[in-house]
């Protein structure tokens, strides 16, 4: 339409240009059609059209291989996020989570672990441990949806019970035992990754996602910085529908004040369809204790929680 109108124009800037060698009267009208000059003093052979542009087509928009993600990266955090979301929501899973502080030198300051159990049925299970400079060292969860039972085990072998009934509906927030979109919507958000390759693992289709300097120098590093200035970087594998199998996120912690300059979170999504919540064996012990009361705690001096994996 624009080349048209180009040449329409050009059209009418030449018939114009004709249309003056007739104004001024009949002899040099006549001289102008016999070919010399016009009234004008400029011949028909001396006009020159204007250049037509080049119309450049406009280019396609990226091809999403996932929700929120194209061949270049993560475009939309929050899209993956509500598409790893809603695969989870109808399904039971397990969330294998390692976060891990580390001071200058390398020397771990802080582990912690946490496995979480997530049931169709309103089961949940969080088993979580920990190995720093305080007492606390494992801390188990069970929820039948209804109810809520902790044990927790300290350095000194004392475990504590404590036993809670439900009155609101957020039963996997109470226990933080949830699908971890909102992390995943943070890290993406933060962090700038690109596609680097795409296979297939037991017929499901994973795309690896890497830091965008990364991928540029085929090794790992930090790739942008948070609004504070701190470095971050991420790596992940999502399904071609958006679930995002595992994730690992680094950031720089600079001028702590306990000397931390690194924290690495590690998250894994495992047995999803297969995952089963069963009762602890603790859970009796847990009911006696508490004697069947509401968020009430007992002590007593035992070893380590039967059954859970360190």
């Amino acid at each position: 339409m624009k080349r048209s109108a180009i040449v329409l124009s050009l059209v009418c800037v030449l018939v114009l240009a004709g249309c003056s060698g007739f104004a001024d009267g009949g002899s040099q009208s006549e001289a102008g059609v016999d070919g010399n000059e016009g009234a004008a003093g400029v011949s028909s052979a001396a006009v020159t059209p204007a250049p037509v542009p080049t119309i450049e087509p406009t280019p396609d928009p990226p091809t999403e291989v996932a929700p929120g993600i194209t061949e270049a990266g993560v475009r939309n955090a929050s899209a993956l996020a509500r598409a790893h979301d809603a695969i989870l929501e109808d399904t039971n899973y397990t969330v294998i989570r390692n976060v891990t502080y580390r001071a200058a030198n390398g020397t771990v300051l802080t582990h912690r672990r946490s496995v979480s159990r997530v049931g169709t049925d309103g089961r949940r299970y969080v088993g979580r441990t920990w190995r720093e400079a305080t007492g606390l060292r494992r801390e188990a969860v069970w929820s039948s949806g209804e109810r809520l039972l902790r044990a927790r085990t300290y350095a000194n072998g004392t475990r504590t019970y404590r036993r809670t009934e439900f009155e609101t509906a957020d039963r996997g927030r109470a226990i933080g035992a949830g699908t971890g979109s909102g992390q995943i919507d943070r890290v993406f958000t933060v962090a700038e990754v690109r596609v680097v390759d795409r296979y297939e693992h037991n017929g499901t289709v994973l795309y690896r996602l890497v830091s965008a300097s990364a991928a540029r120098s085929g090794t790992s590093a930090t790739d942008r910085s948070d609004r504070d200035g701190r470095a971050v970087s991420a790596e992940a594998l999502v399904t071609i529908q958006g679930l995002v199998r595992s994730y690992e996120f680094q950031q720089t912690l600079s001028d702590d004040l306990d000397g931390t300059t690194r924290i690495v979170v590690s998250t894994r999504y495992v047995d999803v369809g297969t995952t089963t919540v069963e009762r602890p064996p603790w859970y009796d012990d847990a009911l006696r204790a508490t004697n069947g009361t509401k968020s009430t705690t007992a002590s007593a001096a035992i070893g380590p929680v039967r059954g859970e994996k360190r």
